[in-house]
């Protein structure tokens, strides 16, 4: 019973913070025990260690939030183009300059360079929002919903990483979850670019749509 008052009063808003006091606790708790060094004993504590530093996983956009549109050439064309041309009113929207922003924080200990990032995460936010607006055909909705909650993730993750100084382990676990749902959204574009050149539909180097071929490149 105290062990687990402890581990109550050891919680913190600083997840940094809060595991340093519970694996305190929970090694002094195996150590009364005579356990501590045995293998089974340490991957416990490095289980309730790592779980607490897992972020709030959360659900963005639905499908009800799609704006749909009719399964159509036209259609199909008008959509490409509009994902673009989204994604180019987004400049800051940038996964280099947020990785930046933490390399030369953490390099030189600077918490001003950690400042863009509140720009960077609402940026990735309005692209989420936009693309939202964009009228997508059926077939590549559920694509192009994960490549929507991909983003909002990454914009989430952008706000997690400006703490990487004040509380390491939330910032390096909003890194991380940055840079998965980054991998995620490269991967989720290629296969868009992928089935618009499996139907068909081929853009004119003067489209927005033209960039699509990026894609297919790689």
């Amino acid at each position: 019973n105290a062990v687990n008052t402890l581990r109550e009063a050891a919680k913190s808003s600083n997840i940094t913070t809060s595991v340093a006091r519970s694996l305190f606790i929970n090694l002094s708790d195996a150590s009364s025990q005579g356990m501590g060094s045995d293998i089974p004993t340490q991957e416990k504590l490095i289980a309730d260690a790592s779980s607490q530093i897992q972020l709030n996983a959360k659900t963005y956009y639905t499908a009800a939030d799609m704006t749909p549109a009719a399964q159509t050439p036209a259609t199909m064309r008008a959509w490409g183009n509009g994902v673009i041309k989204t994604f180019n009113n987004h400049p800051k929207a940038n996964a280099a300059d947020a990785l930046f922003a933490v390399g030369k924080a953490t390099d030189y200990a600077d918490s001003s360079a950690l400042v863009p990032l509140a720009t960077i995460s609402a940026a990735y936010a309005a692209l989420a929002s936009d693309l939202a607006e964009v009228p997508v055909p059926q077939t590549i909705t559920p694509l192009y919903l994960q490549l929507i909650n991909d983003l909002s993730r990454m914009s989430d993750a952008a706000t997690e990483m400006k703490n990487v100084l004040d509380d390491p382990l939330r910032g390096l676990a909003g890194l991380q979850t940055f840079q998965t749902a980054g991998g995620e959204a490269a991967r989720v574009l290629i296969t868009l670019a992928e089935q618009l050149s499996k139907g068909g539909i081929l853009f004119n180097k003067d489209e927005p749509g033209a960039a699509w071929s990026l894609f297919i490149a790689r």
